[in-house]
Formats: C-alpha cells, sequence, structure tokens
C-alpha cells in the first residue's frame, strides 16, 4: 500500500439482477448500485458484473446465449478478486448462487451483507406480493354468473339471485 494511493481489496459483488418485471429489474438495479457505494464507502473496489455486462447495448441479460457470455465474463475477473460478496437483503437469485458456488469452488470468501432500512422492507412488500399473487392463482374463482346484457359479475346462484342491471330484469325471480 502506498501513502497517495491505497490498494483497495477486490470484490465481487453478488446482488439479484433478472426479474419477471421491468419494476423489479429496475428495483434490482437500484439496490445493486447501492450495494456498489456500500462496498466503496468500505474501501473495496467491487466489480458487480451483471451492471456492466446487461446494460443497453452491451448483452442482453434475456437471451440465454449472451447472459451466459456475461456470466462467464464476470466469473474471468472474479478469478484475481480477493473475496465476494453477496448482498442479501432482496434475497439469493439463482445467478447469485451461482457466484457463490463459483468462490467457494475456488476457495475464495463469501461474506453476506445487508444494507438494512428500505431495502428490507421492499423485500417484504415483495413477498407479500408474491404469495398474494401465488394465493389469487390458486383459489377458485367465487360462485357467481356473468348477466348476459350488461356482462356484470353477480355472486350466487342464478336461479336464486335476481339481478336488475341498466337494460331490465336479467335474472330469474325466485
Amino acid at each position: 500500500m502506498t501513502d497517495k494511493h491505497p490498494i483497495m481489496e477486490l470484490v465481487i459483488l453478488e446482488s439479484p439482477f433478472a426479474a419477471p418485471t421491468a419494476e423489479e429489474v429496475s428495483l434490482h438495479v437500484a439496490y445493486a448500485k447501492a450495494c456498489l457505494v456500500d462496498c466503496l464507502g468500505r474501501g473495496e473496489a467491487p466489480l458487480a458484473s451483471h451492471l456492466l455486462y446487461a446494460q443497453n447495448g452491451v448483452l442482453d441479460d434475456r437471451d440465454p446465449i449472451q447472459r451466459g457470455r456475461g456470466i462467464v465474463a464476470g466469473l474471468a475477473w472474479a478469478s484475481v478478486a480477493h473475496r465476494t460478496v453477496v448482498y442479501t437483503d432482496l434475497g439469493i437469485s439463482p445467478g447469485m448462487s451461482a457466484g457463490i458456488e463459483h468462490a467457494e469452488r475456488l476457495g475464495r470468501p463469501v461474506e453476506q451483507r445487508e444494507l438494512g432500512g428500505d431495502w428490507a422492507r421492499l423485500r417484504s412488500e415483495l413477498n407479500e406480493q408474491l404469495a398474494s399473487a401465488e394465493a389469487a392463482a390458486a383459489s377458485p374463482p367465487p360462485p357467481g354468473w356473468n348477466c348476459l346484457l350488461c356482462g356484470e359479475f353477480v355472486p350466487g346462484d342464478p336461479l336464486r339471485r335476481p339481478h336488475t342491471c341498466n337494460d331490465g330484469p336479467a335474472g330469474i325471480g325466485e
């Protein structure tokens, strides 16, 4: 280490990237940037290859061949890193798991970290939204029928539940 330019520890940064929606990808990008700032604040020189290579005009993360090329390029840099740091506020993705396994195979230390604060709250909200969506997909629709005249959903048995819409009576009376 020199007095003028201290040598920074090289770290591979693992955080989520791929996601089913553009909103989640944007969240993951913002999170990865916050993780980079955290590493720099610790005096480290981080590489977040998923941010570098998945930028517009570099590689398309949705194309499996290009995604694989980016992963291999990141792993090549990983061979010179001192450590892998894994940020877990938003969970551990399959890509992160592969990075962790690679580091362990090479004998490189792996450190798990959290930023905390709002990131933990966002993860909790994402989990709730996912659980809600899964529950909605698994539950059968409530019993009922759609009015042939207005299209409105009317809960209950059409033989026992009259319905009056703007176009007049459409249900079968009691």
